[in-house]
């Protein structure tokens, strides 16, 4: 992964899905720290990661979105 993020372009939206598959979970608890640090040197503007992993987020929940699908109808707006 961080070999294709220093590649990236300037201002390009960087999306990594599940990249707690390639990981121990050591270096999970790392991850986001430390593509915060090359995000700061190669100022490109979003990375959206997709994780199934605690790890991953690793007390940064105030950053993360949930996305899921509503099946019920009744329950729109929630």
């Amino acid at each position: 992964y961080f070999d294709l993020i220093f590649k990236a372009k300037q201002n390009s939206v960087i999306l990594i899905d599940e990249p707690e598959i390639s990981l121990h979970v050591a270096w999970q608890k790392e991850f986001l720290d430390s593509i915060a640090r090359i995000q700061k040197l190669n100022e490109f503007s979003k990375i959206i990661i997709a994780t199934h992993s605690p790890q991953i987020v690793n007390n940064n929940w105030d950053i993360t979105y949930d996305l899921f699908e509503n099946n019920n109808k009744n329950m729109e707006g929630q």
